[in-house]
C-alpha cells in the first residue's frame, strides 16, 4: 500500500494513523472555524466532535478499507506533533453510473504553511492514491 509520497522538493505526505487522531481533530476544529457552514441567519453551525471523530476513524482505524466499511484515506503532512495539513479521500459511486471514483472530502492546510509547496504535495498524493487504486 501507499504509505507516503515524496514528490521531490514538495513536503512528504503520509497516511495518517490512529496516533495522529488528536492532532487531526485540532485541524478539523480550525478548518470548521475558518470555512464551516452557516445558517440562513449567518450563525455558524456548531462543530460536532462526534461526527468529526467518526469520520476520521473511518480512515484511521484498522481494516479501514474493507469495502463493507466504506473506504477512506487521510494523507497528512508534517511529523507527528507538527501537522501542516491534510487531505481526506473516499471511494464513491456516482448516482448515475456504476463507476467508482476517488472523492476529495477536504484538502486543508494551516495558514502558516499555505505559501509553501504543501498544496501541490496533497494533490500529488491524491493523484498517486487514485492511480494506485486504479480509480
Amino acid at each position: 500500500m501507499l504509505d507516503s509520497l515524496d514528490s521531490g522538493d514538495a513536503p512528504c505526505v503520509r497516511l495518517a494513523s490512529l496516533s495522529d487522531e488528536e492532532e487531526l481533530m485540532e485541524m478539523c476544529r480550525a478548518k470548521h472555524a475558518e470555512e464551516g457552514l452557516r445558517s440562513v441567519d449567518g450563525e455558524p453551525f456548531a462543530f460536532s466532535t462526534e461526527k468529526a471523530r467518526g469520520m476520521l476513524h473511518q480512515a484511521l482505524v484498522g481494516r479501514r478499507n474493507h469495502p463493507d466499511a466504506g473506504q477512506a484515506w487521510c494523507g497528512i503532512m508534517g511529523a507527528p506533533g507538527q501537522l501542516k495539513g491534510s487531505v481526506y479521500l473516499t471511494v464513491q459511486e456516482p448516482s448515475d453510473s456504476e463507476g467508482l471514483y476517488l472523492q476529495q472530502v477536504w484538502s486543508w492546510i494551516f495558514p502558516v504553511w499555505r505559501r509553501s509547496a504543501s498544496n501541490e504535495a496533497l494533490i500529488a498524493f491524491s493523484q498517486a492514491l487514485a492511480a494506485h487504486l486504479q480509480l
